[in-house]
């Protein structure tokens, strides 16, 4: 009998030690699939050095473009067919600029980057391809000008303000955005970008903005902490970036240029309040014409003259003083805007 019971016991203790066993299996079990924490903000998830060259490819400013940023002054109201075209090529610049920046960062290798860097570089570079989108329909709307309705007036000077942001440097159109497009998009009747209404798209880009910053900061704090260097801020990058040193050309320079100054405003057109429009038809209309000032911006080369003009056919003469831009682009000089000073 006393020996039945210290069997019984034992098999007791058994059974306890057997349960006690498979719960701490399936303890296990449950903390290696499924209930696992996320990354802390110290735990290492990739290659200090694969994150840093990543993290630098998508903070990277966007290539300058000054023409961009004199748009804050750009007469839509009063523009030329060459003018709008000039504004048109301009707005497509910066969709091709935006799609380049995102396709670099979709294309850039991930092998050893930090996951919490990944998914910010996917963040951005969705947004450059939203911002895309809305330079594309801007371009449209410059090349249709001729059937541009109230709205459209007013989403062309919502354009037309965004040079007002340039000294932000990247973050121009962002905050141009931010700012005053989801203001005056109720003003663009049905006008649409990609399928969309134009206010919803204003307010979904807003939105993407505000949380594309907060993303910033929130992973520059985890990757600083996990890998104790500084990731820096794309504004800061921007800052960094040496400023163009205006270069002005001396008087032989400009005697040289002279000539094909000439040549190129044949066929453009002006409007001044006291002359009213006036077209250069043909070279023989210059009594004279003085390069006076030249100025070389590194993408941008603006020319000051003085020009004395005598109608071909109406035998009209007028004195003009004029600001002609030229931009580099795709290795030629192009002449974009033809101003009266």
């Amino acid at each position: 009998m006393r020996r039945f019971k210290m069997m019984n016991a034992t098999l007791r203790v058994a059974v306890t030690l057997g349960k006690s066993f498979l719960l701490l299996l399936l303890l296990c079990v449950a903390l290696a699939f499924g209930c696992r924490k996320a990354n802390g903000p110290t735990e290492l998830t990739g290659s200090s050095k694969a994150t840093l060259k990543f993290w630098d490819t998508i903070q990277s400013p966007l290539p300058r473009n000054t023409m961009f940023s004199r748009m804050g002054d750009f007469q839509y109201e009063t523009a030329s067919s060459q003018d709008m075209q000039a504004f048109g090529l301009v707005m497509n610049q910066m969709a091709d600029t935006c799609r380049e920046k995102a396709n670099q960062i979709t294309s850039e290798s991930v092998a050893g980057v930090d996951v919490d860097a990944a998914n910010y570089g996917v963040q951005k570079a969705q947004v450059l391809f939203d911002y895309a989108k809305l330079f594309d329909s801007i371009t449209q709307l410059a090349e249709n000008q001729n059937n541009l309705t109230s709205g459209q007036d007013l989403l062309l000077g919502y354009l037309s303000a965004l040079g007002r942001h340039a000294d932000e440097g990247e973050n121009a159109w962002l905050n141009a955005g931010k700012e005053e497009f989801t203001d005056k998009a109720k003003s663009f009747g049905n006008l649409q970008v990609e399928g969309h209404g134009i206010a919803d798209y204003a307010r979904n880009l807003r939105d993407e903005v505000s949380q594309l910053q907060t993303s910033e900061m929130q992973t520059r704090i985890a990757l600083t902490q996990r890998y104790r260097q500084e990731f820096p801020t794309g504004q800061s990058l921007i800052n960094q970036r040496p400023a163009t040193v205006p270069i002005v050309f001396g008087s032989e320079k400009l005697g040289k240029m002279q000539p094909s100054l000439a040549r190129d405003l044949v066929g453009r057109t002006i409007s001044t309040a006291t002359d009213g429009t006036w077209t250069f038809d043909s070279p023989s209309e210059y009594v004279s014409l003085d390069v006076l000032h030249g100025t070389n911006y590194g993408d941008v080369l603006d020319f000051v003259i003085s020009t004395h003009v005598r109608g071909m056919f109406s035998g009209a003469e007028h004195n003009f003083n004029l600001l002609m831009t030229y931009q580099h682009n795709n290795g030629n000089y192009r002449l974009m805007f033809v101003k009266p000073l």
